[in-house]
């Protein structure tokens, strides 16, 4: 392994993941204030660029991320916090709030009774059948499918 570029960073990242088909990549964590933060990076000519901030994104730190039940052309991440909370954002559609840049949430939905620890996901229809579905496992003991 070569390290090809390195950034500091003002928050614990907890969890990174490569935006499919594109030279991005979000990370996500908890800010020193027990606070949710994302952001995405964007890989442009030997530099890495922050393209998107949101250090206050929600009240509680983000634990896991994954685009698994995204299609390819949505670019949807789907977020697990430190209170249980899933949340779905749309990278690609962003709104002004208090003067800040922050993704679209698609759909939230509280999944575990405490810090959700890992998730994955499947895009059916990006496969070919089935629904879009997720999986969570979190600190309460417990795997739950969301779809």
């Amino acid at each position: 392994m070569i390290e090809h570029l390195r950034k500091s960073v003002d928050f614990t990242c907890h969890d990174t993941k490569w935006i499919p088909h594109s030279a991005r990549f979000v990370s996500c964590g908890i800010s020193p204030g027990g606070k949710g933060v994302l952001t995405v990076n964007e890989l442009a000519r030997g530099e890495l660029k922050t393209t998107l901030e949101c250090k206050d994104l929600c009240p509680h730190g983000i634990k896991c991320a994954t685009f698994g039940a995204s299609r390819i052309e949505d670019r949807t991440v789907a977020i697990g916090d430190y209170s249980g909370g899933l949340t779905m954002l749309d990278l690609e559609r962003c709104s002004n709030s208090n003067g800040k840049n922050v993704p679209t949430e698609v759909f939230s939905a509280q999944a575990h009774d405490g810090i959700i620890n890992c998730i994955d996901g499947i895009g059916g229809t990006s496969i070919g059948h089935g629904a879009p579905e997720l999986v969570t496992g979190g600190r309460d003991v417990s795997a739950r499918t969301l779809y």
